[in-house]
């Protein structure tokens, strides 16, 4: 399992939401940072107070992903995933809440920022493969003045 790229994958996702950075550590330390997740192993994040972190995937997820497709592409993968278990989130808040709860609304503004964001990844990897690039094409005849029209 390639941590570094684990980690890199959750900070492009978001997951854990709200930190800039992830750092593999064997405890939290006293100097903790806000804005920093600490790992202190696998699926195990916590923040600055040392307070679990809620994960949307597993590392083992991840690290599929990623082994499977290679990043770009597990980018647009984990984004997918997220989307599907915030509809599944949806769809019970709606039964259990209705749809006027605050909570629906909080997951339903989720789901189309994630679902936005797995068009933009998937775009961004079909590109660095070179799937969907722009072509030349010539539209019209070019009038060459003085000569012949080709």
């Amino acid at each position: 399992m390639e941590i570094s790229s684990i980690i890199e994958l959750r900070i492009r996702v978001s997951d854990p939401s709200d930190y800039l950075k992830i750092e593999d550590v064997s405890s939290i330390p006293s100097d903790a940072d806000e804005m920093t997740a600490y790992r202190t192993g696998e699926n195990k994040y916590f923040d600055y107070k040392g307070i679990r972190v809620p994960l949307l995937l597993s590392d083992s997820t991840l690290d599929t992903m990623i082994t499977e497709r290679g990043i770009d592409k597990a980018e647009a993968s984990a984004f997918q995933r997220i989307v599907s278990k915030i509809g599944t989130d949806m769809r019970l808040v709606k039964i259990t809440h209705g749809t006027d709860s605050t909570q629906f609304q909080t997951l339903s503004e989720l789901y189309s920022f994630y679902n936005n964001l797995a068009a933009d990844a998937k775009e961004r990897a079909e590109d660095k493969t070179n799937e969907k690039v722009g072509k030349y094409v010539q539209l019209a005849t070019p009038k060459i003045y003085g000569g012949y029209s080709l």
